[in-house]
């Protein structure tokens, strides 16, 4: 229980100490700025051109992937929570499907 609260105690002075360092910094353009969402504003067409990319096609397939990761870990944890009265399944490998992973 010590140990545990001496590393929480570690951990808690690093996050202020790392904290205070970060508001102490002086503002210059160009870099990434508090609560700045995105990217910084494009300087060339390409870039503009790579933005718009990323906001259209990427962001979108990032976001789809995300929630359907979510989706089925939730699924998961709904499904296989334990229940009173109920034994677990005892079989650890199947063959059929660790084919079909590799």
């Amino acid at each position: 229980m010590v140990r545990i609260f001496k590393t929480f105690l570690l951990a808690l002075s690093l996050i202020v100490m790392t904290s205070a360092a970060a508001q102490a910094q002086v503002t210059v353009q160009g870099v990434p700025v508090e609560r700045g969402v995105g990217f910084q504003e494009p300087a060339t067409p390409i870039m503009e051109r790579a933005v718009a990319q990323y906001n259209i096609l990427i962001l979108p397939i990032v976001t789809a992937v995300t929630l359907f990761v979510l989706a089925l870990l939730l699924w998961t944890c709904w499904r296989y929570r334990e229940r009173e009265g109920r034994q677990p399944s005892t079989v650890t490998h199947n063959t059929m499907i660790e084919v079909i992973w590799t």
